[in-house]
């Protein structure tokens, strides 16, 4: 893998998973270089028997994310990413989550799960004009799904974290 000699290092990691099948490090390794040689539907397997074997692990899921993304299975992708930036953020790696939730947000602009949380960070991180910018997503979500209460909710919150943004006065 060293030297990106996908095809040695796919026959090196398949031998290894021969004597060790449980080996996480040896699953994400196989899966990787099956990624790596373009063969998503054996790196797919990989990285689930990966995510099976380290649920905890938030690597296999995000993979899991990507190549079902390429392979056009987004709500399959969606929640995988979805459940990588969960267990980013319960390891404190909020700039993992928050690419996981980017990526959510790519797939479907329309994700209230993502969105919430994106605001949340934003706002727990400092970051008061995008918490503000990611609310006002949140509150259009929100009103577009009929619950205009919940909107008018969130709305004065965000305006309570930020009275100064034009966009929230708007």
């Amino acid at each position: 893998a060293w030297d990106q000699d996908w095809e040695q290092a796919a026959v090196a990691y398949q031998r290894a998973l021969a004597e060790f099948p449980e080996n996480a490090k040896a699953l994400n390794s196989f899966a990787l270089a099956k990624f790596q040689l373009f063969k998503f539907d054996e790196a797919l397997k990989a990285y689930i028997r990966a995510a099976k074997v380290a649920s905890d692990d938030p690597v296999p899921f995000e993979k899991i994310a990507q190549i079902n993304e390429r392979m056009g299975n987004i709500k399959e992708a969606i929640q995988s990413a979805l459940y990588a930036a969960e267990l980013y953020l319960k390891l404190h790696d909020v700039d993992k989550a928050v690419e996981n939730w980017l990526v959510v947000i790519q797939l479907d602009p329309e994700n209230l799960q993502a969105r919430s949380r994106l605001a949340l960070i934003h706002e727990k991180t400092g970051q008061v004009r995008q918490a503000s910018i990611d609310y006002i997503a949140v509150v259009s979500i929100l009103q577009n799904k009929g619950e205009p209460q919940k909107a008018a909710d969130v709305l004065k919150h965000a305006y309570q974290l930020d009275p100064q943004s034009p966009e929230l006065q708007q």
